[in-house]
């Protein structure tokens, strides 16, 4: 069977072997930098990858870049970096399927605010 090139509107099929691998584990990397005059303070930087290779979603690579200009020069906040990761396989990480969800109900001191937590702020 003949099938056009997608260029010229033609349709393929993709098959792709997989093998479930059940109750692996993802992990969640963040950093904080210390603000200058604000440090109570915070500011989230949230990204996320999903590790299958360089190109595809891998937001660190932005995020090592920026926290390495904050290290250098850090701003009136504090900056809470947060890689997630298992960005395909969420339902695994929450109820709601959310990897940065399950990081902020871990972690309320860097953003919820009120006794004993820092707020994040707005960056205007």
């Amino acid at each position: 069977m003949y099938s056009p090139p997608a260029s010229r509107g033609g349709q393929g099929t993709l098959i792709v072997d997989a093998v479930m691998e059940r109750d692996n584990t993802t992990r969640t990397i963040w950093a904080v930098v210390e603000g200058r005059s604000a440090a109570h303070q915070t500011v989230l930087l949230v990204s996320h990858s999903d590790g299958t290779n360089i190109l595809e979603e891998n937001g660190h690579i932005g995020l090592v870049e920026l926290a390495r200009q904050m290290v250098a020069q850090p701003l009136a906040r504090t900056v809470v970096f947060v890689l997630t990761a298992g960005h395909l396989r969420i339902p695994a990480l929450t109820d709601d399927g959310q990897a940065t969800s399950r990081w902020l109900r871990d972690h309320p001191e860097w953003w919820a605010g009120g006794p004993g937590n820092r707020p994040a702020g707005q960056v205007s």
